[in-house]
């Protein structure tokens, strides 16, 4: 008996690390998943609601203060944000740092205001553009059978779970960019790389460099796993 129960203590202190690691995985990939689709969603009501097919014509825009601005900060441009999202501004309550895949620091958000969301997300960096960024070569983009064109926001950091950890990118935390035709594309995608003069897809060195046998996540930032996690049918395979 004794030496049955030895067998089920090590076949046990082998499996369930391994299932509350791959249990952790999906819940990241369903807050991921719920975000993408409620910011799709909400930008897409806006655009519907004010009668125009991109953001640099609707009211939201033409509260920008400056060249570019946060709705984190400024009340005016939150207020009209919030007619479309249940978000609010809101600073940590304590130290709030995130890393890079590879352990590397990703940046100290602790002093800074958020966007904070009903189910716990929050936006960590999502500054929006007066004039959407245009690319010079709209027909070479077309014809690679790419759709992002311009971006309103071309760095959107997101938290899935707010200020739990493990607060690293690539597993709770993820880059978008905002298209001006309000359209969330993951940073490093299929799109990212044929807008991106450079081509950079999340596997040079963003999530990875080989899909097949992990190779390079260790050395990795992460920034480039929010495409590879919805180009694999919205699974965290690393």
């Amino acid at each position: 008996v004794l030496i049955v129960l030895g067998i089920i203590g090590i076949i046990a202190a082998l499996t369930i690390p391994t299932l509350v690691n791959n249990a952790e995985k999906k819940s990241y990939v369903i807050a991921l998943k719920k975000f993408y689709t409620t910011q799709n969603n909400g930008w897409k009501a806006l655009l519907a609601t004010e009668g125009v097919e991109q953001l640099d014509d609707t009211t939201l825009i033409s509260k920008v203060n400056g060249s570019y601005d946060s709705a984190a900060t400024d009340y005016n441009l939150r207020s009209e944000l919030q007619k479309y999202f249940k978000v609010n501004s809101i600073k940590p309550q304590s130290n709030y740092v995130i890393h890079y895949l590879d352990g590397s620091l990703a940046g100290d958000y602790s002093h800074d205001d958020l966007l904070a969301f009903p189910d716990g997300a929050v936006i960590d960096s999502g500054i929006i553009y007066k004039k959407a960024t245009t690319s010079n070569d709209y027909s070479e983009i077309q014809s690679a059978g790419g759709h992002l064109y311009n971006t309103q926001i071309e760095q959107l950091i997101i938290d899935v779970n707010g200020f739990k950890k493990p607060n690293i990118v690539g597993r709770d935390v993820f880059f978008f960019v905002l298209s001006g035709n309000g359209i969330l594309y993951p940073r490093e995608g299929n799109d990212w790389a044929i807008w991106e003069p450079a081509g950079k897809w999340y596997q040079v060195n963003g999530c990875g460099t080989n899909s097949a046998d992990n190779s390079g996540i260790a050395t990795s930032d992460g920034t480039g796993c929010a495409a590879r996690i919805m180009e694999s049918g919205w699974e965290m395979n690393y």
